[in-house]
């Protein structure tokens, strides 16, 4: 799975963690996956689900494509089954400059972030479990001369973390 620990998991967080890491591998469209654009990772502090713009929104836009909101839906699942938070990353690539609406990379990704948390939140997550970043074309997965730097780079990540870590989670 990714870059997921499957050995046997040790405690209940460990065993949540790889729940809603499993969750979250099987909402992802089976084109995408083994794609280097989308899948799940697990850390000590919680999961990042990261899923490339191209299957989230419609092309040159904000608005949820159908696999989007399949897989927004299994976000609401995971944050109504288990205790915790959610960061939800948005990011942009450098070959996106002049999308219509957003007159910068920092105003795409935010917007990208920001729809997603206004979608949980109509269909039910507490907004007080929900934080929004953005970062443009700051973090880039490879650099923007790599063939494929748009997929890799322009994605929305969704970090599920333990509540004890919501002051403390370093990487937002």
């Amino acid at each position: 799975m990714d870059k997921l620990d499957t050995r046997a998991p040790r405690s209940d967080k460990e065993q949540s963690q790889l729940a809603i890491a499993t969750t979250l591998k099987n909402c992802l469209p089976e084109h995408a996956v083994p794609s280097p654009a989308s899948g799940t990772t697990s850390d000590n502090i919680g999961v990042l689900l990261h899923i490339s713009s191209d299957l989230m929104f419609l092309p040159g836009s904000t608005k949820f494509s159908p696999g989007g909101e399949k897989a927004l839906q299994q976000v609401v699942d995971v944050m109504n089954k288990y205790k915790v938070y959610l960061v939800v990353r948005g990011h942009a690539d450098s070959s996106e400059k002049g999308v219509p609406g957003y007159p910068s990379l920092w105003d795409l990704s935010s917007a990208r972030a920001n729809s997603a948390i206004r979608w949980l939140v109509e269909h039910g997550v507490s907004a007080k479990l929900l934080r929004s970043v953005a970062y443009g074309d700051s973090r880039p997965q490879v650099p923007g001369t790599t063939t494929n730097a748009a997929e890799l780079n322009s994605r929305v990540e969704f970090f599920f973390h333990r509540p004890e870590f919501m002051s403390t989670v370093t990487g937002y």
